[in-house]
């Protein structure tokens, strides 16, 4: 398993999950639980007491669903899933993600046809994911 991130948000991995919990420690607003740094393959996050979040990394992933013998990446295709955040800032938490590893795809832009006073941002992780960051 790859070394893991600190407390304060810094990537450590290199899988998708290390890349999020690196973001979603510092932009996300969530208060991580568990995670690598105490010896977990997971992190988890709680917002007033109750979980909203759990990133398992790869290999856990694959023991719980039986997929260990698959390859871990496929060829190269359209998105399946994005990760949304909601963030206090969308520009700061941009910033961060990129000093994190990540890689931007669109730059804060307000974005008022998708809703009223929303402002969103969109890169991948170190793993390739695309996440939205977003605020209203």
């Amino acid at each position: 398993m790859p070394h893991a991130h600190s407390t304060q948000g810094e990537s450590g991995g290199d899988t998708a999950a290390y890349g999020l919990a690196g973001f979603g420690q510092q932009v996300g607003g969530q208060r991580r639980q568990a995670g690598w740094c105490l010896g977990h393959p997971y992190a988890h996050w709680d917002v007033g007491g109750q979980g909203v979040l759990t990133l398992f990394d790869r290999e856990a992933m694959a023991r719980v669903a039986g997929t260990a013998h698959l390859p871990g990446h496929g060829p190269a295709a359209q998105d399946v899933v994005m990760f949304v955040s909601r963030v206090a800032d969308v520009d700061a938490g941009y910033r961060f993600c990129l000093r994190q590893g990540g890689l931007g795809v669109a730059p804060p832009v307000d974005r008022p046809e998708w809703g009223a006073g929303l402002r969103t941002a969109h890169l991948r992780d170190p793993e390739g994911n695309l996440l939205e960051l977003q605020a209203y």
